[in-house]
């Protein structure tokens, strides 16, 4: 420490202290009444949780705390933060799901040029889901997973993803492998879809069509079987919400 200390009381006087040698200190005892929190004092300038503390060219100054999802950034003048919305692209929230292992008697979608409608096919996977943020941002949803045939059943497969309140699929993928009885039909399937956020909770669905199983497992050139454990055979599905 250098130089000295100066305690300012409340009535305006005030006292100096001498630097203290090595070892030695000063001590001053006022009254309670008497004693100011100085504006620079963090405990005196902070008043709302989530606050934050910066200097300009006076001294310490309070920031007082943005709103959800606000980002912190430079003022204009490059002078001092300020908050404001986050840009495009920013990720907001991310869940993860996971689809199990199954197997299901299949229900074709009509072989024409019609949008599958959420009443066709067979449902392997449902999700209820709430956006937090329901304005400024969309909905990103991917998901991944494995169509194959326990038995020979048909050489398409087709899987569609619906959101409840919309009888057309959102999006669909399909694939068809030629073959007899000796070709094992089976295809991986990945569905990256965006939309808009909303308000409340909706339920995302997969529907499929063709094969009789998903995400199970395969040895050899034989059928799908339930093999490598059922805790370790699944796939993903994931949320995102993402800033406009």
């Amino acid at each position: 420490m250098t130089g000295k200390v100066k305690l300012v009381s409340a009535g305006g006087g005030s006292v100096s202290l001498a630097t203290p040698s090595t070892g030695s200190n000063r001590t001053v005892t006022l009254p309670d009444a008497d004693v100011t929190i100085g504006a620079t004092n963090s405990a005196g300038v902070l008043t709302t949780q989530g606050d934050t503390l910066y200097r300009d060219g006076s001294g310490i100054q309070r920031l007082a705390k943005g709103t959800a999802n606000q980002v912190l950034t430079m003022n204009s003048g490059a002078t001092a933060p300020e908050w404001a919305a986050a840009g495009g692209g920013l990720l907001l929230k991310k869940t993860y799901y996971q689809i199990g292992r199954g197997t299901f008697t299949s229900d074709d979608f009509p072989n024409d040029d019609t949008v599958p409608q959420i009443t066709e096919g067979v449902e392997i996977f449902s999700q209820a889901y709430t956006p937090t943020n329901t304005s400024g941002c969309e909905i990103w949803v991917t998901t991944h997973f494995h169509l194959a045939e326990t038995s020979n059943v048909a050489n398409s497969s087709i899987a569609a993803l619906f959101i409840s309140g919309t009888d057309d699929a959102l999006q669909v993928r399909s694939n068809y492998s030629a073959g007899d009885d000796g070709t094992r039909h089976n295809a991986d399937f990945t569905i990256i879809h965006k939309l808009a956020t909303w308000s409340g909770a909706k339920t995302f669905s997969i529907r499929v069509a063709g094969a009789n199983s998903y995400n199970y497992g395969h040895y050899g050139v034989g059928y799908a079987e339930a093999k490598y454990g059922s805790a370790a055979c699944f796939s993903p599905f994931i949320i995102e919400e993402v800033s406009t």
